[in-house]
């Protein structure tokens, strides 16, 4: 409102040049030609007087008004502008240290600076700074800290407000010339960016509010280095956190959160052709409305997330081909998906997936408390591990890749579906319902365990890599539960105990019922268990309903209330010893004592 009412003034322009060591705005004699500057004039304050030089502007001052400001000094002196007060309207450009080497400070600590672009550090190895203790800044243009080769601008923000319409920290050079940087402090007060704000030097938030329509960290070709470090304070971005956006030859951006809150639309880490982005929270709280991206856009972006501490909350998340995602602490909740590429790994802290995983690379689910909700999808090429602590997946998990369990509970409350193989090393797996399709097979060894409290369907056919002779098979809690088989009937011989879907124990709850089935298209199935444990004793085996097979070893303590005897089961099966009776060997020693008589007989 203010530029729109003064453009319409008739004017006319002159240079207006400082010449007091010490003086104030509003003295006529301070300035050259005699009179202080109008609407239309470029005023330019320099050292006077082969000194340091100040000019003041207080309240006393009132509103004053210029064309353009220069605040500079290319000598060993230096030059302060300092506002404790009134109102200063530049219409277009104000410069604070520019040219070659040149240097300048401008301090606002009460009143109203208004301006149409702010630069600090403009030109070869310059240095600006702007200190903000109180009052209000209003930048309608641009906010540039460090343009130009080894030039370098500040601000420090300790209170008050400051606006901008778009701001870049630092504006970097190429592979042939340097550019500049900057470094923005804020420890108070309220920092708003209409539009976009660019980092490519450093932005300390310590306390206050920093609001801002987007951001990119790290924006250049090649020599792009952003730094945003978050000790305190609120910040908010409406729409993209770009850290790491990139170039064609690359640049870099970091976020280092260690404490107050952060909150985004989306958060993009490791951007464009080839940006390379890092975000490491050890503390604080960092919101995504939408999506959390690492090393997305290309495949030569690269990015990074470490939680050790705090809270991370998503809308979902994405992690490239050359993404990761470290957590060894605090507390990470996705409300929806996570689509994983690259590298997922959580070793400690709490982790809440509620829209389920859609996983091509690695993850690794190593410590902490973790509960993954929505279906769950492992690709052919994907590796899922969990270790250490226990995990519950509450959706529908279809493995087509590896899943690992090491020393760890891992529970799966909706159907399994196992299309790649699961080794356990040893764990205890439990399931609801878990089917092996043709190409699945289960590893296991001593101290493994797969718990089912519905249905177990084996249709696999990879009998010679399937591998749980050593692990036990349990079907828990009462009613009726369903096997289906996959292993052939090679009678009472130990042969079935070889490539042949064997386990090392079938163990039945109490109150269970076994509806036993063909679990693949040829004829006939038969499973062979070194333990049969029955929680109700002999009279349970009138609840195992199977025309089919179920073969034991009868020399196992813990199978001798069996008394080495074959049952029938309801359905037409049997419970019988793998290895003969001893009532066989009787009858196979008297077969062949009648046949050596016979011989002798015809040979005497």
């Amino acid at each position: 409102m203010v530029f729109s009412v003064l453009i319409n003034q008739t004017v006319h322009a002159e240079t207006k040049t400082w010449k007091s060591s010490d003086g104030n705005w509003s003295n006529d004699s301070n300035w050259f030609p005699f009179g202080i500057p109008g609407l239309a004039d470029d005023v330019i304050v320099n050292p006077y007087g082969g000194v340091d030089t100040v000019l003041r502007f207080d309240s006393f001052t009132g509103e004053q008004f210029a064309n353009s400001l220069s605040v500079n000094s290319d000598t060993a002196n230096t030059i302060s502008f300092e506002q404790t007060g009134g109102s200063l309207v530049i219409l277009n450009l104000e410069k604070v240290g520019f040219g070659f080497k040149g240097n300048g400070s401008y301090t606002l600590s009460d009143g109203t600076n208004t301006t149409g672009s702010l630069s600090l550090g403009s030109g070869w190895e310059s240095n600006g700074s702007f200190t903000q203790n109180g009052g209000v800044n209003r930048i309608n243009g641009g906010l540039v800290l460090g343009e130009g080769p080894g030039s370098f601008g500040k601000y420090l923000l300790n209170s008050g407000s400051l606006w901008v319409g778009s701001e870049y920290i630092g504006i970097p050079g190429d592979r042939y010339m340097g550019g500049g940087s900057g470094i923005f402090t804020q420890n108070g007060g309220t920092h708003s960016v209409s539009r976009e704000l660019v980092i490519n030097g450093t932005y300390n938030l310590n306390d206050g509010d920093l609001l801002t329509e987007s951001e990119r960290i790290g924006d250049g070709d090649g020599t792009g280095r952003g730094y945003f470090i978050q000790s305190g304070g609120t910040h908010t971005v409406t729409t993209d956190l770009v850290v790491g956006a990139g170039g064609y030859y690359g640049s870099s951006g970091r976020y280092t959160l260690d404490a107050g809150s952060l909150s985004a639309d989306s958060v993009i880490i490791g951007s464009s052709w080839s940006g390379d982005g890092s975000f490491s929270q050890s503390g604080g709280s960092n919101s995504v409305s939408g999506i959390l991206a690492i090393a997305t856009s290309t495949p030569l972006g690269r990015g990074r997330y470490d939680l050790s501490g705090g809270s991370l909350s998503s809308g979902s998340e994405e992690i490239g081909f050359d993404g990761t995602f470290n957590q060894t602490g605090g507390t990470h909740t996705v409300s929806n998906s996570i689509i994983n590429s690259g590298t997922y790994n959580t070793s400690g802290g709490i982790l809440e997936i509620k829209g389920g995983v859609d996983n091509n690379g690695s993850m690794a689910l190593t410590g902490g408390a973790t509960t993954v909700g929505g279906n769950v999808t492992n690709a052919v090429s994907g590796k899922i591990e969990v270790a250490n602590s226990p995990v519950i997946f509450t959706g529908d998990v279809v493995n087509n890749g590896q899943f690992k369990s090491t020393h760890t509970t891992v529970t799966f409350t909706g159907t399994y579906t196992e299309n790649g193989v699961y080794i356990s090393d040893p764990s205890i797996n439990n399931f609801t319902n878990l089917i092996i399709g043709n190409s699945g097979y289960l590893v296991g060894g001593t101290g493994d365990e797969w718990h089912i409290t519905n249905s177990f369907e084996n249709h696999s056919q990879q009998n010679t890599l399937w591998n749980t002779l050593n692990a036990g098979l349990f079907f828990d809690g009462s009613g009726m539960k369903y096997l289906y088989m996959a292993g052939a009937d090679y009678g009472l011989s130990s042969l079935g105990f070889i490539n042949n879907f064997a386990f090392r124990s079938l163990n039945l709850a109490s109150g269970a019922e076994l509806n036993i089935l063909d679990g693949n298209a040829a004829s006939g199935a038969a499973l062979y268990v070194q333990l049969v444990n029955l929680a109700d004793g002999l009279s349970q085996l009138n609840d195992i309903h199977s025309d089919y097979n179920i073969y034991y070893n009868p020399t196992l303590a813990g199978n001798a209330y069996l008394n080495g005897n074959t049952y029938a089961l309801d359905g037409g099966g049997v419970l019988a010893p793998a290895i003969p009776e001893p009532k066989f060997y009787v009858m196979l020693l008297a077969g062949l004592g009648l046949l050596c008589f016979a011989m002798r007989r015809r040979y005497s």
